[in-house]
Order: structure tokens, then sequence, then C-alpha cells
């Protein structure tokens, strides 16, 4: 009898502590990890110069921004995303040398001219894929619908890229998660 007790301790400690192991290894993979499961995601790009992975839901799309390199919406649900690409000696010919930090101030203040009582609820400077780049997210008030807004700018040593996508805001808690996935998926080849 005391053997059996014995082994079934020994199977308890066991079992407890492979399943720690499990639960943390799937706490960080979820929660903490910057690897993202894109199965749910479809790769696209543009002329060679960029690619990103975009939520299957989004469908490219052509008529939503005249200046956009791609884009893609879901009509029925109102989300929607371009990116825009800004060649920096285009920029120079016109006499602008703009800073990541004031191209980004230029995307915001453009968005913010369109809505009312619209305000920034989070910004992140960082470097993805090797790119710097400055995310932010702005809400505001377009007639009387609550708008979410997210953008990232990215900087290369020729261009500067605008990614931004908007949607109701009712739906961010939706999308978001995809969103910002796919802005973390930008990439230069």
């Amino acid at each position: 009898m005391t053997e059996i007790r014995r082994i079934r301790d020994k199977f308890f400690w066991i079992c407890l502590g492979f399943g720690s192991v499990v639960t943390v290894y799937f706490l960080y993979r979820y929660f903490i990890s910057d690897n993202r499961d894109l199965s749910a995601f479809t790769n696209y790009s543009y002329k060679k110069q960029f690619s990103v992975y975009v939520p299957f839901y989004l469908l490219p799309a052509d008529s939503i921004y005249e200046r956009s390199a791609l884009e893609f919406s879901d009509y029925a649900h109102e989300v929607f995303l371009v990116v825009v690409n800004e060649k920096k000696d285009e920029l120079r010919d016109q006499g602008l040398m703009p800073s990541l930090a004031e191209y980004s101030e230029y995307v915001r203040s453009s968005i913010e001219n369109a809505l009312k009582e619209s305000n920034v609820t989070d910004e992140k400077n960082t470097v993805i894929n090797g790119i710097p780049s400055i995310t932010k997210e702005l809400e505001g008030r377009y007639g009387s619908t609550y708008i979410y807004y997210i953008f990232t700018v990215y900087e290369t040593a020729t261009d500067f890229y605008q990614m931004i996508c908007w949607t109701t805001a009712d739906l961010k808690p939706n999308v978001k998660k995809d969103i910002y996935t796919a802005m973390q998926s930008f990439s230069i080849p």
C-alpha cells in the first residue's frame, strides 16, 4: 500500500510540474511574446517595395484614397485600411524635410482635421522589422458617429510609409488586435 501511495504521489507531482510548465508557456505565448499567428492573414506586396499581412476579412479595394499604394476594406462592417507611400525626394522638392516624429504629427493632424472631439489615446515609438516607426491611436467623432483610428508611420532612408486603419468605435475591440498585428507585419525586402 505504501508503494502505491509513493507512486501516486510521484505521479501527482510530475503532473503538477508538467501542468505548470505548459501554463507558463501558453501565458508567455499569448500575452507576452511578439510572435503572432498570421494564419488568418493574407500577405500583400506592393511593387516589391514593401509587404504587409492583412486580416482575411479585409479585401483589396481601389476607391478609398487616391494616394494609397494598397487599400483594403470590409464595407459590411465599415473597417478600412490604407497604405500610403511618400518619397522623401518629393517632400524635399517641396521644401519639406520632416523627421519621423514631425511626419507622424502631420498624419495625426490630417486625421484630426476630419474629426470633432478627437484625442490621441495611445502612442508608441518602436522599431518594426528593422524600420523606425511610430504608432498612434485616436478616437473622435465624424458627424454623429464615433470613429477609432490606428496608424503607424514608418521611415526608411528614401521613404515614409503610412498604414492607417479606421472603423466605428464600437468595433474597436473586435479589430484592434488584428490591425495591430498587420501594422507589426510591415516589412521592406
